[in-house]
């Protein structure tokens, strides 16, 4: 089949190159000629330096024959006369977090241009069908309102479908392949043919759950789905997190693995964090309250996830300052992991990007950071703003260098050794915030080699002198 798509983020390039794997032919448009021009390079190391994501890379490279990527919208236009498929895959962020509206306005973009587009495609007779698949997180109502759209305007022989991403960023790419589950919503019976058909290695397979619903179900479905994935993780943060800061004598490790080896519970979510970020499950979740309360609904419960999400990073910060007694004012501090967890650069609402303006905020004085891979991404969106107090560093020793504190704040699995050279690089008195539990094991070895420890789920561990 022959497969367009708009935006070229996580989502649009994962799903494109999958469905390139899979014998489909994928043409991917995005305004930001800075990522297409990575993408058209076929550079496996120079994608993942931009889109950092497991295979993907390599993927795009060995499959490149089946794709195109443009950022010229007259050359992705010209597709449109056999395209079967156009997903929109473009980011609706907030407008206002505490509102929970979504800005719309590179939807919209993309709507207006395709449904002028689409009048002159088959040379205006607009002679063959198109199925255009919603995969941008959206009102629950979208689906409907794009069909009355494009009807005002004049387009034919098209259907519109909800069809939601649920991969997990660091995995997308292991999750196209084998999901656990493919949501269409659809009014009419032609379009769930056209998305059995692209998406046939999963209808009917055995391990995929195939779900076909309306528009509206599979557009609560992805976020509630998400909201429930962040209270999972709230409740983490707010009552087992909780109960191993306040009350004496109790291991978070310990406590989490009693409570997860109840099958009816499950493991999801039992770490701990400084809070839950990432792009989608906040936001999802803060556009989820909104929506029930226009409709009239309670969202007492939504609410108080949300706020329980942020109680957790202030806390931890106001520990720096009330458990530790640590002044960060003109300080020399390291931040290490910048994104929101391992396996991405993503830094969208990552416990670095806001302990940075926090520390700023406080007067620091140097900020030493590193990350494995999100170095180059944090520069371009924080450099030129805070260029004379953050340094950039070549790895974990760097950063600890000449430092008063540190932060772990990304859960990369290399991070698990920090204990061995805070030991060597890092004289007491000193001060670990680890907002990961990155170094429990070495919590009590620490202590007594004089080290201060604040973590998400441990009582404060003052240092023996």
């Amino acid at each position: 089949m022959n497969i367009l798509y708009i935006g070229a983020g996580f989502v649009g390039s994962c799903s494109a190159v999958v469905m390139a794997k899979f014998g489909h032919n994928a043409v991917v448009y995005d305004i930001n000629k800075e990522r297409i021009g990575v993408l058209n390079t076929f550079d496996r190391d120079l994608i993942e330096s931009a889109l950092f994501e497991q295979d993907l890379g390599s993927l795009i490279v060995q499959n490149k024959q089946r794709m195109v990527f443009t950022d010229d919208y007259n050359k992705f236009s010209s597709y449109l006369d056999s395209a079967d498929v156009i997903f929109i895959c473009v980011p609706t962020p907030l407008k206002n977090k505490e509102v929970g509206d979504y800005n719309l306005s590179y939807f919209d973009d993309a709507v207006f241009a395709l449904s002028q587009a689409l009048l002159h495609r088959n040379g205006g007779s607009q002679e063959k069908y198109v199925v255009i698949a919603i995969k941008s997180t959206v009102p629950i109502n979208t689906q409907e309102k794009l069909v009355q759209n494009f009807e005002n305007k004049g387009v034919k022989n098209f259907g519109v479908v909800s069809n939601p991403e649920f991969l997990v960023e660091g995995q997308a790419v292991k999750d196209s392949f084998s999901p656990d589950r493919v949501v269409v919503g659809a009014t009419q019976e032609k379009d769930f043919i056209i998305m059995r058909e692209l998406y046939q290695r999963f209808y009917n397979a055995p391990g995929v759950s195939y779900v076909e619903v309306n528009p509206r179900e599979s557009a609560a479905g992805k976020l509630i789905s998400n909201y429930i994935l962040l209270s999972r993780l709230v409740t983490t943060f707010e009552v087992v997190g909780r109960a191993s800061e306040v009350i004496s004598g109790i291991n978070f490790e310990k406590l989490r693995k009693i409570i997860t080896t109840d099958k009816r519970i499950g493991n999801y979510g039992f770490y701990n964090n400084i809070y839950a970020g990432g792009s989608c499950l906040t936001k999802d979740s803060f556009a989820l309250a909104r929506q029930l309360e226009v409709a009239g609904g309670n969202t007492e419960q939504i609410r108080s996830v949300l706020h329980g999400n942020i109680f957790q990073f202030d806390n931890f910060f106001e520990r720096i300052k009330k458990d530790a007694n640590f002044v960060v004012k003109g300080r020399s501090l390291a931040i290490l992991g910048l994104s929101f967890k391992r396996d991405t650069n993503d830094i969208r609402n990552s416990g670095a990007s806001d302990i940075v303006v926090k520390l700023i905020e406080n007067g620091v004085g140097q900020l030493r950071i590193y990350d494995p891979v999100s170095n180059e991404i944090f520069k371009k969106n924080y450099g030129d703003k805070y260029a004379d107090l953050i340094h950039y560093c070549v790895n974990e020793e760097e950063a600890l260098k000449d430092s008063s504190a540190c932060f772990i704040l990304t859960d990369w699995p290399q991070f698990s050794t920090l204990d061995q050279l805070i030991l060597k690089v890092c004289p007491t008195p000193y001060l670990i915030a680890d907002g990961r539990r990155m170094i429990s094991h070495s919590y009590e070895k620490m202590q007594g080699a004089g080290y201060d420890v604040i973590a998400v789920g441990s009582q404060f561990i003052k240092g023996k002198n």
